[in-house]
């Protein structure tokens, strides 16, 4: 079975959105966050008001900069960053063609060719639009549902990631490690504003 694809800069961004993608808990998580963020940044605009103290002013200035960061990120930077890169990669730009069988992929850039036995993947991801195999954390392989969606290739390469048992990346690497500092950045604010609170 042989798939043939070339990547646009706008399923760059849809392949990036994918892998980015957190679990329900980790998205309420961050709600929360963002709110925490909110609130401790207007509390403390709201000390410096009242005390005119530079400390709580700055610690306001901080705690936005904090907020304003993540957005900033997600649609600024991220997307500059992928740009950049697919801007550099001729493989990423040209034609893709991923041959399947029982053993393994072979995948024909450009620039060369690669094979990837089944075993070898670490992880997969999927929406309606794209099926992501990875050989490690940091490459992928990225297969169009269209291009499959008219045959028992998905079928068949479902089969192998259930026979070989292949993880479904469903928190994306690092985001745990984000989480728990996230945690406890919320604990702070917490803390500190029952401190506060206590002394007014």
């Amino acid at each position: 079975m042989i798939i043939r694809s070339q990547l646009t800069l706008q399923d760059m961004f849809e392949i990036a959105r994918l892998e980015l993608r957190l679990p329900i808990p980790l998205r309420l998580l961050q709600v929360i966050f963002f709110l925490s963020l909110i609130v401790a940044s207007l509390f403390a605009f709201f000390l410096f008001l009242g005390y005119g103290s530079i400390a709580h002013l700055a610690a306001a200035g901080v705690v936005t900069l904090l907020l304003l960061y993540f957005p900033l990120n997600t649609y600024v930077l991220e997307p500059r960053k992928i740009r950049r890169v697919f801007s550099q990669s001729r493989d990423l730009r040209s034609p893709i063609e991923t041959e399947i069988d029982a053993q393994s992929l072979r995948v024909r850039f450009s620039s060369g060719e690669t094979s990837i036995l089944w075993s070898e993947l670490v992880k997969w991801k999927q929406d309606d639009r794209w099926l992501v195999l990875y050989p490690t954390d940091v490459t992928r392989v990225p297969i169009p549902k269209t291009a499959i969606s008219e045959s028992d290739t998905h079928g068949f390469i479902m089969s192998k990631i259930a026979e070989h048992r292949i993880p479904y990346a469903n928190i994306p690497s690092g985001a745990l490690l984000f989480a728990i500092v996230q945690i406890l950045i919320i604990f702070s604010f917490f803390c500190v504003w029952l401190t506060v609170l206590d002394r007014l």
